[in-house]
């Protein structure tokens, strides 16, 4: 007899359920290490800011306002990352937006892994002859969040 003389569930040795509680218990737990380390990529840069940012040509002299899109000069956007883990790698958007609100250019790029407090990470665009006179602004974003913005005057 295959069932072994067994007619209904009530009848399956104790033993059998051992398994199910198990695979269920190993399941349950598989799907909360899952879903933690899911929850904890999607929320890991929740707490960083930007505590500077400042405009720039190369070489480095100092803080620009205006911009001669005459000159066909590369800007720099430098800005400062805090409260950012040791070793977290941060996915960053800058887009540099001109007077009509048009994204003109638009970096995407990850920093190197972070090792100290007060991380400067950088973007350029260049500014050319063709470039709109009047307010351009320039966004950094993680994750769709602004972190920090610029105005800035192209003449």
């Amino acid at each position: 007899m295959a069932n072994a003389g067994l007619d209904t569930w009530d009848d399956v040795p104790p033993r059998s359920y051992r398994w199910i509680w198990l695979v269920l218990a190993v399941v349950l737990v598989a799907g909360i290490v899952i879903g933690w380390y899911f929850w904890q990529r999607a929320h890991a840069f929740d707490a960083v800011t930007a505590s500077a940012g400042r405009l720039t040509l190369e070489p480095d002299r100092g803080d620009v306002q205006v911009i001669d899109r005459n000159a066909g000069t590369e800007v720099w956007y430098r800005v400062t990352l805090d409260h950012v883990s040791d070793g977290a790698v941060v996915p960053l958007t800058c887009a540099w937006i001109d007077p009509t609100g048009r994204i003109h250019h638009q970096n995407k790029y990850e920093t190197r892994p972070v090792t100290h407090p007060g991380w400067e990470t950088h973007v350029r665009c260049k500014i050319g002859p063709n470039a709109m006179i009047g307010a351009w602004r320039v966004q950094l974003q993680v994750h769709g969040r602004t972190l920090h913005e610029r105005n800035f005057e192209v003449r």
